[in-house]
């Protein structure tokens, strides 16, 4: 019985650390940013063609294995494309 409740916690324990670990990979390649600032600078489609760069770069270097770092004109963008969808689906 004891065994059994053992065996359960450190699965239970195994689970929880590797969702974990998961989130924080996530949450480091896609960090939450502030887009006011995005759109107060590159009004309309002036953010196209930076957030195209960033996930071109971003994506040669995940090929390579390299680290990536998106700093937020490819979240921006796609979290307005969303926003202007929504408003047009209305």
């Amino acid at each position: 019985m004891i065994l059994t409740i053992g065996f359960a916690l450190l699965c239970s324990f195994v689970v929880v650390f590797f969702c974990r670990q998961y989130q924080a990979d996530v949450a480091g390649k896609y960090p939450l940013v502030d887009c006011a600032p995005y759109s107060e600078n590159y009004p309309g489609e002036a953010l196209r063609p930076f957030a195209s760069q960033e996930y071109t770069i971003n994506t040669r270097r995940e090929e390579e294995g390299k680290a990536t770092q998106y700093v937020g004109y490819l979240s921006c963008y796609c979290q307005a494309e969303a926003a202007e969808g929504a408003a047009a689906d209305k």
